[in-house]
């Protein structure tokens, strides 16, 4: 590798490092630790779902094929699985997302996950005693294990993970259709998202990742030349190239192995698992499908009632009120992409779980 490359990267990582600085100097500080009080428009939302579901006249259709191949995922743990982002995100997969395949949802809250719209997935209890990043470090372990530990049929060949604040905008089973032909197509071992790229209301990183990975693309010293620097830094959010809220994989050899280098993020201490996806990448371990940048939306102002296939409310940020969104914007979206009555919408990201019932299982935060 040519000594101007090497200086080019070093340079880089330089800048990624004072960013990293900047931003733990700047985060916003968010108590997530205590469960929301359950509103009682939550419970009723809660009743009319259940009783549309379990109504031996509910409209059904024909299981498409896509949808027998795919199971979709999410890993909840904690207080996550009392609070009500998670609960309208699995109702909103099966209603705007139109999906009638298997869900499952590996969760330490069994009370959490109603019956009658996924399977739920045991996992251990959530220690009581964790800080903010710890409780981050046990959620996020579980992401890259879901090919082990979930009870996938026969007939499952792919695995749709979302994260419980992702919100689905249109219509599921034909975009899969299009990301499980694209991921055969390219022989790929996941399909992705980038991050950072400032597309429909994303912070705009371009400017610190695009030069790792025009170097990466034409040079493969570079490439393992940037998996060693994630290495040497794990923690760096400006080795974050791709978004791992949202990930298809499928059950074969080669997604198995891309996982579990992902995976190896949780053998250092820091509570970022995305530089690793990023090493996992640049070490030739992952082979990549990029899903289309522009059916991924994060909610902001500017963008307020605009919705796409996958809407991400981040949970300790934008639904906070961070990031640039507002009430009116959260009010919006619960009309519009949640499609709650008058009497929720003013109040949905405030009211915790209603199908939590009952004391939560011992240790759990």
């Amino acid at each position: 590798m040519t000594s101007a490359l090497h200086a080019v990267l070093a340079k880089l990582a330089c800048l990624a490092l004072c960013a990293a600085h900047q931003h733990r100097l700047t985060r916003v500080n968010v108590d997530i630790s205590q469960a929301l009080p359950v509103h009682k428009e939550a419970q009723k939302w809660a009743k009319r779902l259940e009783e549309n579901y379990s109504n031996p006249t509910h409209a059904t259709r024909d299981v498409a094929y896509v949808e027998r191949i795919v199971a979709i995922s999410y890993v909840v743990t904690g207080i996550a699985g009392r609070e009500m982002y998670f609960s309208l995100s699995l109702s909103n997969l099966r209603a705007n997302g139109n999906w009638s395949g298997d869900i499952f949802v590996l969760t330490d809250d069994f009370r959490c996950v109603p019956d009658f719209l996924a399977i739920p997935v045991k996992l251990p209890p959530m220690p009581a005693v964790l800080t903010r990043d710890e409780r981050t470090r046990h959620a996020k372990y579980f992401k890259q294990q879901l090919l082990h530990l979930l009870p996938l049929k026969t007939e499952h060949q792919y695995v749709l993970y979302m994260d419980s604040d992702v919100y689905t905008g249109t219509s599921l089973p034909s975009f899969l259709e299009m990301a499980v032909a694209q991921f055969e197509a390219r022989g790929a071992s996941l399909a992705i998202y980038r991050e950072g790229t400032g597309i429909n209301g994303e912070a705009n990183h371009s400017d610190l990742l695009e030069p790792y990975l025009q170097a990466a693309e034409n040079s493969e010293q570079a490439r393992l030349l940037i998996a060693r620097q994630i290495t040497q830094h794990p923690c760096m959010r400006n080795y974050s190239f791709f978004h791992g809220g949202i990930f298809l994989a499928s059950r074969r050899l080669e997604s198995r192995r891309c996982l579990a280098s992902w995976g190896e993020w949780y053998n250092n201490t820091c509570h970022r698992d995305q530089p690793y996806l990023s090493r996992a990448v640049m070490s030739g371990a992952c082979k990549l499908s990029l899903l289309p940048q522009d059916t991924l939306g994060f909610p902001t102002k500017r963008n307020s009632g605009q919705y796409w296939t996958f809407n991400h409310f981040t949970r300790t940020s934008r639904m906070k009120g961070n990031d640039g969104v507002d009430l009116a914007t959260l009010k919006e979206a619960g009309i519009k992409l949640l499609n709650l009555d008058k009497h929720f919408v003013n109040k949905w990201w405030k009211s915790g779980s209603p199908f939590c019932v009952g004391p939560p299982p011992h240790s759990a935060v």
